[in-house]
């Protein structure tokens, strides 16, 4: 069986709302404005000379030079001891840092690593 809506007479909201609204009174209409007036002209400014740029220096840059790197053997790691190299090898040492690069850019990720390479660095981290 569908219920009844109930009608506004027995509705306990809606006899308060008369209640209350039944003493209000609009108020009264504002006049309409007339529109504002144009601004007046200002005087017209003194004309600012014409300033050229300057063309600009050309200017030579050396390219960079070329990192000096020890010679690399083939299965020879550089800048750590043969055992070291072994353990590293074998999977024998722990992960001492991480570094999540996930979702950044390439410019972000490489801030971050260098970041994270100085303070390993600093810290004594391998």
């Amino acid at each position: 069986m569908a219920k009844k809506p109930p009608t506004p007479e027995d509705d306990d909201d809606a006899q308060l709302w008369r209640s209350v609204s039944d003493g209000i009174e609009p108020l009264k209409s504002r006049r309409k404005r007339a529109p504002a007036p144009p601004p007046e002209p200002t005087p017209a400014a003194k004309p600012i000379a014409k300033i050229e740029p300057s063309r600009p220096v050309p200017v030579e840059v050396p390219p960079p030079k070329p990192l000096a790197l020890p010679a690399l053997e083939k299965g020879r790691p550089t800048g750590i001891d043969k055992r070291t190299a072994q353990r590293l090898r074998r999977g024998k040492l722990d992960v001492e840092a991480r570094l999540d690069l996930h979702g950044l850019t390439q410019a972000e990720a490489h801030r971050r690593l260098d970041h994270f390479l100085a303070e390993a660095y600093d810290t004594g981290v391998r």
